[in-house]
């Protein structure tokens, strides 16, 4: 698909590409941030606990902040979620033996309620992320994934 701005033609997988670099650049800054966060908060417990500063302790004190901060980061929805193997999803020889033909009068279609970080290669595909936040699988108001035949419980991907 193309798409004229300003006399321009502008195809959607440039446009495409141009969020998954914004996007990456982004979770990198993020990274950063709470990377600084870290030892800036484990150098304050250091100087208010013990009056002095060794880089063991540093080191050690900044393990436990920086958990704490990826986990508060985790909670708030921080950061950009795409997986980042660069592996051909078509390659993959195993596969999950699950009967869910049988199963989904039980469980409802549950695994469709997770959410999950897309791969570029999923992305270019054309599988639909939340705008709200990038690149996990989109989800419906009723929380099950987009892609989700309500009526019959499959996938239509």
């Amino acid at each position: 698909m193309t798409i004229k701005t300003n006399g321009h033609q502008i195809e959607t997988e440039e446009i495409l590409e141009g969020f998954l670099y914004s996007y990456r650049q982004l979770d990198t800054n993020a990274t950063t941030v709470y990377e600084a966060s870290a030892n800036i908060y484990s150098l304050i417990d250091l100087l208010v606990a013990k009056g002095i500063i060794g880089i063991e302790e540093l080191d050690q004190r900044k393990k436990a902040v920086e958990k704490r901060i990826q986990d508060s980061f985790n909670e708030s929805g921080i950061g950009v979620r795409v997986q980042n193997a660069k592996i051909d999803k078509y390659s993959l020889e195993a596969e999950a033996e699950i009967d869910c033909e049988n199963r989904k009068h039980i469980c409802h279609a549950a695994c469709c309620t997770l959410a999950y970080a897309l791969s570029p290669q999923d992305i270019r595909e054309g599988i639909r992320w939340s705008l709200g936040k990038p690149f996990m699988n989109a989800r419906g108001t009723d929380g099950y994934c987009v892609h989700l035949h309500r009526d019959t419980l499959s996938c239509s991907i």
